[in-house]
């Protein structure tokens, strides 16, 4: 604490060795998960899959999570990290135009996509999968951020609202994901989705 200052002012919280352990093994759960989501597919998979894969017993894998759904929602956390730590810093250069930090959103939402491999995204991208429509998703916030503020600054036009040229966005980006899934990754998904990106984002210009 600063000479002169006043109050409780708690330092960085000590980061024991159960938790590094606990960190671990979540991640040897989720890492798991995703192997046998490429192989044998979500609906397939069994919470006794898991934990054999993870090299943990049944008992560890309920400690953490109730059902292997819940491990998949956090798949989805992973990737809402992954805007906030890669992604927005990016997105905060000034100089950069509203419609360029988008098309940069986009791009990095491909990256994600194709790095985590085709089999993954393809058990992703099903009907059954609500998580599309959550709502408070991070990296959907903004998204929307950005579309108010390219509106804000006469970049797009205000005679649609903000949240539904966001949806428009992502309903377009996750049918692009779509085409490449059922092309079985015939071409470079991050190329195709800037590009048809930068065709699509004059329609909701001044």
């Amino acid at each position: 604490m600063k000479a002169g200052g006043g109050g409780n002012m708690e330092g960085p919280r000590k980061v024991t060795q159960r938790t590094l352990q606990a960190e671990a093994t979540k991640e040897k759960i989720i890492k798991a998960t995703i192997e046998l989501m490429k192989t044998i597919g979500l609906n397939n998979m069994t919470i006794k899959d898991i934990h054999h894969k993870a090299g943990i017993s049944v008992g560890t894998f309920y400690h953490y999570y109730k059902t292997k759904e819940e491990v998949f929602f956090e798949l989805y956390r992973i990737a809402d990290d992954y805007f906030k730590q890669v992604v927005v810093p990016k997105l905060n250069r000034k100089e950069l135009a509203v419609t360029e930090k988008i098309l940069l959103f986009f791009k990095h939402y491909a990256l994600f996509n194709e790095a985590n491999g085709l089999e993954y995204v393809k058990q992703l991208y099903s009907t059954s999968n609500k998580m599309f429509t959550a709502k408070g998703r991070y990296m959907i916030a903004i998204l929307q951020e950005l579309v108010v503020a390219g509106q804000a600054s006469g970049e797009f036009s205000s005679s649609i609202g903000a949240e539904e040229i966001t949806n428009y966005l992502l309903i377009f980006g996750r049918g692009l994901v779509f085409d490449w899934c059922i092309r079985e990754g015939s071409y470079s998904l991050t190329e195709k989705i800037v590009w048809d990106m930068g065709i699509l984002l004059p329609v909701f210009r001044q």
